[in-house]
């Protein structure tokens, strides 16, 4: 549970800064509130997919999650490469690494703050 909020502490810090980074000029508060709503339809869905799953072990459930998340993460890199916004190239190359590069670049940018 530690390792998921930790995850949870790093996402919400950068999201809404990426999300503004890639959407259009003038519609960084639409994207924001769509990014607002699938965090809160996540939060919604969660425990009920998560009770439905969990008597058919923990096994299921978290397989299920991890296999969600790496998927998840795998389709947002790619559409990032397709993208044609320079932002989004830009963000492209920085998170098509290794893991343990992007939370080295990630904990020198936060602790040069």
């Amino acid at each position: 549970m530690a390792i998921w909020t930790a995850g949870e502490i790093l996402i919400v810090g950068s999201l809404p800064t990426i999300v503004a980074a890639l959407a259009p000029p003038g519609l960084q508060g639409a994207h924001a509130g769509i990014s607002g709503m699938s965090w809160a339809a996540g939060a919604i869905a969660a425990p009920t997919v998560g009770m439905a799953l969990l008597p058919l072990g923990p096994n299921v459930l978290w397989g299920g999650v991890g296999l969600i998340g790496a998927d998840y993460a795998s389709l947002i890199v790619e559409i990032l490469a397709d993208n044609a916004d320079p932002v989004a190239g830009a963000l492209h190359g920085d998170l098509d690494m290794p893991f343990a590069t992007f939370v080295g670049q990630l904990a020198t940018a936060y602790a040069d703050r």
